[in-house]
């Protein structure tokens, strides 16, 4: 299964994100493909939005920040098995731990791109509050796993 990494961008951050790719060659353990968006300006959501929008809709996505960095090896392997356990009508999110939140928010996101749409990306949001909504909705759904 590949999965699809969606990474927003800015110019500002190139080399923050050269980073981030770096370290998902090297630690992510499962074919994957790597789509950015470098935006101006449009924030974080938007341009999720604009990178999974066209995807079918079983896809499997994994929405992270430009300042991601994999640090061990097979980290997206062991989310996607404890996705695929958890989670076999593929209705669920798992969340790594962020270094930040500790799984008390969805900020990194895997999952599929129909999971995304109905009920992750809410584009009355600019950046904040968005991912609070989107774990509101799935925790209620008892569809939020914490995987760190």
């Amino acid at each position: 299964m590949i999965v699809h990494i969606l990474i927003p961008t800015t110019k500002e951050r190139r080399q923050r994100l050269a980073e981030c790719i770096e370290t998902i060659h090297e630690f992510a353990g499962v074919p994957h493909i790597i789509s950015t968006y470098e935006n101006y300006q449009e924030g974080f959501v938007t341009p999720c939005y604009k990178l999974v929008k066209d995807l079918h809709p079983d896809t499997m996505v994994w929405c992270i920040g430009d300042d991601t960095r994999l640090t061990e090896p097979d980290t997206l392997k062991r989310l996607l098995e404890v996705y695929n356990k958890i989670y076999p009508n593929k209705d669920g999110v798992v969340q790594p731990d962020d270094g930040i939140q500790n799984g008390q928010i969805i900020t990194m996101p895997l999952c599929t791109a129909k999971t995304m749409l109905d009920k992750g990306l809410h584009l009355e949001f600019f950046l904040n509050y968005c991912d609070n909504l989107f774990t509101d909705i799935m925790v209620r759904d008892r569809k939020y796993t914490y995987c760190p």
